[in-house]
Formats: C-alpha cells, sequence, structure tokens
C-alpha cells in the first residue's frame, strides 16, 4: 500500500450510511447545509433518493474515502479487516487530506461571511480558541467570548431572534465552522472575514477584554 498524495480516488457511488448497500465506501465528509465534525459519514456528492434518513449530508463533499469490500484487503490481510484499516491509516498522506478538509470549509463557507461594514447591529461572539483568548486584552467592542469547542453547549442560549456575527483571530477555520455549526442549530450567524486581526489592521476601534467569569 503506498502513500497517498491525493486523498480520494474517486467518489463514492451511493448514500446511505447506515444502509448495507453503501458499506463500500466509507468517507470522511463536509456536508454543506448541516454541519458534522470531521467525522466517518458515508455520502456522495448528490443525496440519491433511494435512501432515507440522510437529508443532512445533501451536496456532502469528501475528504477521505476507505473502500470496505471485502475484496480490497483479503489477499493482503485474509479476514483481518482491522488490520487493513489501521495500514490504511499509516499510509495517508494527512496534510493533503487536512488540506481538502480546509478547502471544503472554505467552499461551504463562503457565502456566509460579512465584512466589518456590513456587521450592523448583529451580536458578537468571539470564537477564538480558549488559549488564544486567554493571551488576548482586546474584544470588539460589545463582543462576548464563546467556547468554539463546546458550541453545543452554548448555542440554545443564544438570542434565536437575534443576528449573530461570530470571529475568530483571522477568519478562516474556528470562526467559519463555528458559524455554520450555529447556522446548523437554526441560528442566523455569519462570521467576520479576515477576523479580529483584519479589523485591528482597518485601525477599528477595539475595547478591553471583559473581567474572568464573562466568557460563554
Amino acid at each position: 500500500m503506498r502513500a497517498m498524495t491525493d486523498p480520494i480516488k474517486r467518489p463514492p457511488q451511493r448514500c446511505g450510511w447506515p444502509c448495507s448497500r453503501a458499506r463500500r465506501w466509507r468517507p470522511w465528509c463536509t456536508p454543506t447545509t448541516r454541519w458534522e465534525r470531521f467525522a466517518p459519514i458515508c455520502a456522495p456528492n448528490t443525496l440519491h433518493a433511494s435512501f432515507p434518513g440522510v437529508s443532512g449530508v445533501l451536496a456532502a463533499m469528501g475528504i477521505l474515502a476507505l473502500d470496505m469490500y471485502e475484496h480490497a484487503y483479503h489477499l493482503d490481510f485474509g479476514a483481518a479487516a482491522g488490520a487493513y484499516v489501521d495500514a490504511f491509516m499509516a499510509n495517508i498522506d494527512w496534510a493533503a487530506v487536512y488540506g481538502r478538509y480546509q478547502q471544503a470549509v472554505h467552499a461551504a463557507c463562503e457565502p456566509f461571511g460579512v465584512a466589518q461594514d456590513d456587521i450592523g447591529d448583529a451580536l458578537l461572539l468571539d470564537v477564538r480558541r480558549a488559549g488564544v483568548f486567554d493571551q488576548a486584552s482586546t474584544v470588539l467592542p460589545g463582543a462576548r467570548w464563546c467556547d468554539p469547542s463546546a458550541v453545543a453547549d452554548w448555542s440554545g442560549n443564544v438570542p434565536a431572534d437575534r443576528a449573530l456575527v461570530v470571529y475568530c483571530v483571522y477568519g478562516y477555520e474556528v470562526g467559519r465552522v463555528t458559524a455554520m455549526r450555529l447556522r446548523a442549530a437554526g441560528l442566523d450567524a455569519r462570521y467576520l472575514r479576515g477576523g479580529i486581526d483584519a479589523w485591528q489592521a482597518a485601525g477599528r476601534p477595539l475595547a478591553d477584554k471583559p473581567a474572568a467569569g464573562s466568557a460563554t
């Protein structure tokens, strides 16, 4: 088994996890209509109508596909499917996989970016990672910090009738992913293009970080 420089050789042919007919392909995907964590989901780029219960992965972009039919591993591994999976994982170019993951995140999130002049009266949420926020001294005026690794824990406490704008440091992965997870929860969330770094570079006002204990 050779190292993979292109993590996906061809797209999955059918959708339907956990349908047994779809077991040939088990890719990691980033859905564009419902945000999921980077997790094993079987889905193609379009939803096959024959498989109910998977509407959350419409238009998913494949990240990594693993052929689990017996013919893929029997000659080399016999019935030891686990050893085949271990060998597969050990020979993946994870930098290429992560690059594809980033491309998928950016493509899915691009329509939901907001420029600095278009924030309006939206509720601002600082979603810089905890370690980054701890080291910071300033925030955007009126913003409150929310842990991006615990969106499910606090998203229910965010006003459902308010437009939300989340920001991270540069407006890349953290802010975009958080915005998409909030949108998946039914909230009107967008991310700030360029993050707080671009905001500061533009000479816009900043406020002192709230006292400890005010974070969500």
